[in-house]
């Protein structure tokens, strides 16, 4: 009985020291992703990319990748939305936008805000707005820590969340962080040169 409250006690220990984003940190091997996923092994998906399944989640998001170098461990996350029906306004897309953004500036501060027509689209209109966004015409997205006005916590370099279309009536939100460690992968990998 004291081993079973012990291993309780210190899977609990472990499980609240995931603080990061989806309870990923800065540098976490791939058995530290796995213990964070519940035992569930990411799937890797190519290059340094891995579908995973955060114990948690947040229910806005149904797919998770993360980055993980090697020597360096995770350096980047990118969170997407489920399929999100739309108008041709966008208006239930924008919705969930302008939600979560909210909720990641109560925790991030007042993001840095892009929403933006391409000046050359002859479809101007609001009720264009799906099928500009579908187009690459618009573009509706914020940041956080990009002009480093604001230190950002839990060793975070940028954080990015953005919509996009894959037609005139569907859409995602994505969300995105990049820690610090990116750097040194960045510098790693450019090195071979």
């Amino acid at each position: 009985m004291k081993k079973y409250v012990l291993f309780v006690l210190l899977v609990n220990i472990v499980y609240s020291a995931f603080a990061g984003p989806f309870g990923f940190n800065s540098g976490m091997t791939l058995e530290e992703i796995t213990t964070a996923c519940g035992g569930a092994e990411p799937e890797s998906i190519g290059d340094d990319r891995y579908l995973v399944s955060p114990i948690k989640s947040h229910p806005d998001f149904e797919n998770y990748i993360v980055w993980v170098s090697k020597t360096n461990g995770l350096y980047y996350i990118k969170a997407i939305s489920r399929k999100i029906q739309s108008n041709s306004y966008g208006t239930d897309l924008k919705s969930k936008f302008y939600d979560i953004e909210y909720s990641l500036s109560k925790i991030y501060g007042k993001p840095t805000v892009t929403d933006k027509l391409d000046p050359k689209s002859i479809f101007s209109g609001e009720d264009y707005w799906m099928f500009t966004l579908s187009q690459g015409a618009r573009e509706l997205y914020d940041t956080w820590g990009i002009n480093k006005d604001k230190a950002m916590p839990d060793s975070i370099n940028y954080i990015v969340l953005y919509v996009a279309a894959e037609n005139s009536q569907n859409g995602y939100v994505m969300l995105e962080y990049e820690f610090e460690i990116a750097t040194k992968v960045k510098e790693e990998k450019s090195s071979v040169f």
